[in-house]
């Protein structure tokens, strides 16, 4: 397969003193008058010459596969490539008049390199390259934006358009990917809280309930004051489970120094009492078919905002993961900007008791449910 990373075509015997460098465009412009023994296998008007020339074009190690398999794009395909200078094909069935060339074209790939020593010619177009070994038939958007193909009434700026819209072209996408080197981790994060605000809000108040999304048990928690929600699915009720959700949860505070003093639930984590009281919190419970109004509150927004979502999203029925994510997104988002109830106008509660900032490059580039074109590992 041929990346698009091609270089142009120079001549083989060009050197930094010498500026009569054999272009393929320059070549156009001579004539042929004086020239009887021109030969027929001349390449976009170039004439034939003994000497050989080099053409940069990558062939893919990763993709190199067999026959049956060639990275799903078929042989009839032709591709344009907006990077290439060169047009190569390996499907003989497309072209005519196959023959040798007087020129070869030294092409280099990933492990070695490759010697194109053949020419055919394509039906309304005119000679290209004939390598049977590559995976796929490229036309150079170079060459047919110079009206190399009669009546085409595709422009450049059509395909630009289109790209936009439509987004790029699946084929060269599967095909020529290669893995890029993953930027630099940038690490922004607010180590030190304000001054004062642990003196003042140390202290922590949490509320705590359970939530069901489509009978998908929830642990949710939100603190009077700082306004930082927590969401964490649960396999079951047991006790177990409920208190290893919640000292994530306190973990996470007393991380940034605060410290949980008093717990407000309902009568069915009573049996919470001895793990809190042993950890120095105040579990305070409600009376009978009584509920904590903070954490009903915020329940209620938690399921409008997983609603909303849901309802933009093309998928149906929805898996069990993707509701488990769609409610810990919701409850990122309700996190990540600062409350006008909360303990500071300019910190968002993530920021807070995370320590960690929002950024736009990161963290809103796609929108939930977008499909995407994802590289999966592979051994080829």
């Amino acid at each position: 397969m041929f990346d698009h990373n091609e270089k142009e075509l120079t001549d083989k015997e060009n050197d930094d003193n010498n500026d009569d460098t054999d272009d393929i465009d320059e070549a156009d412009e001579e004539s042929d008058d004086d020239k009887d023994d021109t030969d027929d296998d001349d390449y976009n008007g170039c004439t034939d010459t003994d000497d050989d020339y080099e053409g940069f074009m990558f062939l893919q190690n990763d993709v190199m596969c067999s026959l049956q398999d060639k990275a799903g794009i078929p042989m009839s395909w032709i591709l344009w490539d907006s990077q290439s200078t060169v047009d190569v094909f390996s499907n003989k069935k497309l072209l005519t008049n196959i023959r040798d060339s007087k020129r070869t074209l030294t092409l280099y790939c990933n492990a070695s390199k490759a010697i194109i020593t053949q020419k055919g010619d394509l039906k309304d177009y005119g000679s290209v390259w004939y390598y049977p070994q590559g995976i796929m038939n490229i036309l150079s958007l170079r060459n047919i934006e110079k009206g190399l193909i009669p009546n085409y009434p595709i422009k450049k700026q059509d395909i630009i358009r289109a790209e936009d819209i439509l987004g790029p072209n699946l084929g060269s996408l599967k095909g020529k990917t290669t893995r890029r080197t993953p930027a630099r981790v940038t690490i922004n994060t607010l180590d030190d809280l304000p001054d004062g605000m642990l003196e003042e809000h140390g202290n922590v108040t949490l509320a705590v309930d359970i939530m069901y999304i489509n009978k998908i048990p929830f642990v949710v928690t939100l603190s009077r004051a700082i306004q930082f929600g927590t969401i964490a699915m649960i396999k079951d009720k047991r006790k177990s489970t409920i208190i290893k959700s919640l000292e994530q949860v306190i973990n996470a505070y007393h991380g940034r120094g605060f410290k949980i003093r008093h717990v407000l639930v309902d009568r069915q984590f009573e049996c919470n009492r001895k793990y809190m009281e042993a950890a120095g919190i105040n579990l305070n419970t409600t009376a009978r078919d009584e509920h904590v109004p903070e954490i009903e509150r915020y329940i209620y927004t938690v399921k409008e905002r997983i609603r909303a979502t849901t309802s933009t999203l093309p998928f149906e029925p929805l898996s069990h993961r993707l509701i488990v994510e769609i409610s810990y997104n919701a409850v990122f988002w309700l996190n990540c900007f600062p409350h006008k109830e909360g303990i500071h106008s300019t910190l968002s509660p993530h920021t807070i008791v995370t320590g960690s900032k929002i950024d736009f490059n990161k963290h809103c580039r796609l929108q939930f449910g977008t499909y995407v074109q994802m590289h999966e590992q592979h051994n080829n």
